[in-house]
């Protein structure tokens, strides 16, 4: 894993693998018309690999 982020670091890229997302719907608790968009909220379902690549690059440009 760390040879991997390494070569993403070295070519400046972040594998579009890496920022695909899988997003649920779940319904918001006490909203009662299901027909209503409002009564909806979306999460966004991220790679792990990418959220561990965003936050070496956050910790490299911060130090």
């Amino acid at each position: 894993m760390l040879q991997l982020f390494q070569k993403c670091l070295e070519i400046g890229q972040h594998p579009e693998c890496f920022r695909l997302a899988i997003v649920a719907i779940i319904s918001k608790p006490n909203k009662t018309d299901r027909s209503s968009p409002r009564s909806y909220r979306s999460i966004f379902l991220l790679s792990v690999l990418g959220k561990c690549l965003e936050r070496l690059i956050a910790k490299k440009t911060s130090s």
